[in-house]
């Protein structure tokens, strides 16, 4: 499987938000060492990972404006970022 990569640093952050475009064409069936019982599990897994993220992000947002940390512009990018890697994260499980 192939995944075309963009990565981006726009925010400035210590860490890019990679934007992943999969070609699924050419993936078997039994894409998890050719076993239907793994590839089912890992599929369940990662059909519940956006739930989670999700999870991530909103937990994220509702402390970004913290007064501790509201003026700390360097963690400001850090969150900036955080949130975008998880919203293309999330993207591609769905």
């Amino acid at each position: 499987m192939n995944a075309k990569v963009n990565i981006m640093n726009r925010a400035g952050a210590s860490f890019p938000v990679r934007r992943m475009n999969f070609d699924f064409n050419d993936v078997p069936e039994y894409w998890m060492n050719g076993s239907a019982g793994l590839t089912h599990f890992m599929t369940a897994l990662s059909a519940l990972f956006p739930a989670g993220e999700k999870f991530f992000i909103d937990s994220v947002r509702a402390v970004r404006y913290h007064p501790a940390i509201k003026d700390d512009e360097a963690l400001q990018k850090e969150i900036s970022a955080f949130i975008g890697q998880e919203a293309m994260h999330t993207q591609e499980h769905v």
